[in-house]
């Protein structure tokens, strides 16, 4: 059995308390590794095999989500979204979508709800647990007249922001009590670069929300990544850019044909907010600290935002 990624890297998330990586690709498996920390919590160490391997995907792993009590959803090309958990190999449950799935997020404050999103240009509302004997169901959704690529919920599930592949951000509101997504539809964001080449917009592949999203959150934070290789984070407050993360490959330029609607590479935060991790297109992991990259030498010229010096994983065999 595969015990590593063959091909391109899609996504990587950590576990809520930050001992579990879960990583997914153009293989169609979800990688469960266990993490530590190391030199005073400034390296991040990954055992060398795999805890579990999950198997089920008729296509690629496009984006993964971990609930608190450690569930796990993958969206993939399959059209489904898939249910697991780290203490077994069966799949403990699937749903289906009439294009493909290019996202999945548990809510935060109600663990038997979740938001995918999808090709056909809806975000839905899962409910897991409805009243009842009725089975795991669509709840809610609303149609933002796009390709949704991403979706990311506040961490007290009231704001959704859905990636468009035209580069947009878009944000929702959301009434977890109710299960309905409630308003929706005012874009936040345009992702593109001020000049050069980036500065007409990339798709956007992958979104986290850090922080509240019901009062003026300060400390709130949105992840964004877009399909020229650059992560970029937002103060959710003024939308101002506070640091860009380069050194992975996520372009959509990979020769083989497959791959030519799934160039969804991922990035997160660590739970302590200390790094990010992205995938990659060259199969390796990347990670980041989360402050910009110290200038060094008499004539150093890094910018104060950016971060261009990652810590590279091989994933491949």
């Amino acid at each position: 059995r595969q015990l590593r990624h063959e091909g391109p890297v899609w996504v990587a998330r950590f576990s809520l308390d930050g001992t579990m990586l879960c990583t997914g690709g153009a293989c169609g498996r979800v990688f469960v590794w266990d993490v530590s920390l190391e030199d005073r919590g400034e390296a991040v160490r990954l055992d060398p095999e795999p805890r579990r391997v999950f198997d089920g995907h008729d296509g690629e792993v496009l984006d993964i989500s971990v609930s608190q009590e450690g569930l796990l959803l993958s969206a993939g090309t399959d059209n489904f979204v898939r249910l697991w958990h780290p203490s077994s190999d069966a799949c403990l449950g699937e749903f289906a979508h009439p294009h493909i799935a290019t996202c999945a997020a548990f809510l935060p404050t109600n663990q038997e709800l979740f938001l995918t999103g999808c090709l056909d240009g809806k975000v839905r509302l899962f409910d897991l647990k409805p009243p009842g004997t009725a089975p795991p169901q669509v709840v809610s959704e609303t149609d933002t007249r796009g390709c949704v690529t991403a979706v990311a919920v506040s961490d007290d599930s009231v704001t959704v922001v859905a990636g468009l592949f035209e580069g947009k951000c878009m944000a929702l509101e959301l009434d977890a009590e109710r299960r309905k997504i409630v308003q929706g539809g005012k874009s936040i964001v345009s992702v593109k670069s001020s000049r050069g080449r980036n500065a007409k917009g990339h798709k956007v592949t992958g979104l986290q929300y850090v922080g509240g999203g019901r009062r003026r959150d300060l400390e709130a934070r949105l992840l964004v990544m877009t399909l020229d290789s650059r992560v970029r984070m937002y103060r959710v407050a003024d939308l101002n850019l506070t640091c860009k993360y380069k050194g992975h490959l996520n372009t959509g330029s990979i020769a083989e044909a497959r791959h030519a609607v799934s160039t969804q590479i991922r990035a997160c935060l660590s739970p302590c907010s200390g790094f990010v991790a992205s995938g990659s297109e060259d199969g390796c992991l990347y990670l980041w600290s989360r402050a910009p990259a110290r200038s060094t030498g008499l004539f150093a010229s890094s910018r104060k935002d950016r971060n261009a010096s990652p810590y590279r994983i091989a994933m491949l065999p």
